[in-house]
């Protein structure tokens, strides 16, 4: 794995239930959570291993989401 870009999100809605003491009344009853989320580039021959190592290090919660995309070209700009 070579490239790798980390992004804070944010995600609202009913589905859960927010318990963690440091966010505001407000914060719990939108149901806001703050996550991660990754974009990582990787030749085809590494995409098995990398799902194999992130499913057992998330601890199969389930709360992890993952796609795939071809990237047809990257660079900088």
């Amino acid at each position: 794995m070579q490239d790798f870009t980390f992004t804070h999100i944010e995600d609202h809605g009913t589905r859960k239930t927010v318990t963690v003491p440091r966010f505001s009344a407000h914060d719990r009853s939108v149901g806001y959570m703050p996550h991660v989320r990754a974009d990582i580039l990787l030749n085809d021959t590494d995409i098995d291993g990398v799902l194999t190592a992130s499913h057992k290090s998330n601890g199969g919660t389930g709360h992890g989401v993952y796609w795939m995309t071809e990237v047809l070209q990257q660079g900088r700009l």
